[in-house]
């Protein structure tokens, strides 16, 4: 992806934004009606005050990961030796697989 097109889906850089702010003077409200940004994103990216999330730390929403990343590579790698001995697996045996290593693992999980 270009620079151009990233810049337009990801929105701008902390550094264009910093320079905005500061090289022409401007308050931080007239860079939000200018590039139609809230005040408070502005002020954090202007400041360099975004807090980078760490992969452990980052949520799925509402939903919590069952599985450890170690718990979940034994699966996968379980899943592909299956698929090499050419078992057809289903997304329900799938689910049935991870319900089992979670109950063998005494894994606290959420059973719908």
């Amino acid at each position: 992806m270009g620079w151009l097109r990233a810049s337009k889906t990801y929105g701008l850089l902390q550094a264009t934004l910093g320079r905005r702010a500061e090289n022409k003077n401007k308050q931080i409200e007239e860079t939000e009606k200018g590039l139609g940004r809230y005040q408070a994103t502005l002020g954090r990216r202007a400041e360099n005050k975004n807090k980078q999330i760490e992969e452990t730390e980052k949520g799925l929403g509402r939903y919590q990961t069952t599985f450890s990343l170690e718990q979940e590579r034994e699966l996968v790698e379980y899943l592909l030796h299956l698929e090499s001995m050419l078992f057809g697996l289903t997304c329900d045996d799938v689910r049935k697989l991870a319900y089992q290593l979670a109950v063998r693992n005494s894994v606290c999980h959420y059973s719908v």
